[in-house]
């Protein structure tokens, strides 16, 4: 009975340890390419989930099943089919070393072309019908990582309504 007990409980530490972690992270501070200044509140978000499978601390690329980060969204692959190109050349993170990110994701045919080019601690490029990001990193930008999702700014101000409406309906009634 005992060993059945220890083989269960060690049974479940193994699955626990293979199962996949979601880390979520933000950049925020850029220089903003297309207008030659320093956004400081300017962010980039996404999140990316992996199995440490060597239990070494160390995200790597073979350990990846998937990232999202800002308008690009990839796995562990390179591929082309007809307009669209996805390559992800380079990922790691560790708390150590932080992230590293090398990606392009490119859509190009006659009637449009979208591309998101990322290389972290360097650039960020995207180009769409109607929008443009092109941020440089600078050594001000900040990087956060955390194992649940980093609100918008948006929604810390929904958060301040809420609670300033709250305070506002307590007050009328005493």
């Amino acid at each position: 009975m005992k060993k059945a007990a220890v083989a269960g409980i060690l049974g479940l530490f193994a699955m626990a340890s293979a199962s996949a972690d979601t880390l979520y992270f933000a950049y925020k501070g850029f220089y903003d390419d297309e207008y030659n200044v320093y956004r400081p509140n300017a962010n980039l978000t996404g999140s990316f989930t992996a199995n440490d499978l060597n239990a070494d601390g160390i995200y790597s690329k073979d350990e990846l099943v998937s990232l999202s980060f800002g308008r690009l969204d990839t796995t562990n692959t390179c591929w082309q089919a007809g307009p669209v190109t996805e390559c992800l050349y380079v990922f790691s993170y560790s708390a150590e070393q932080g992230l590293t990110v090398d990606a392009t994701y490119v859509v190009s045919d006659e009637h449009s072309a979208t591309s998101t080019i990322v290389s972290t601690g360097d650039y960020y490029n995207h180009y769409g019908s109607s929008s443009r990001t092109l941020y440089s990193w600078t050594p001000e930008t900040q990087f956060w990582v955390s194992t649940s999702p980093i609100p918008e700014p948006a929604t810390w101000a929904m958060l301040g309504v809420g609670l300033s409406g709250l305070m506002l309906a307590r007050r009328r009634r005493g």
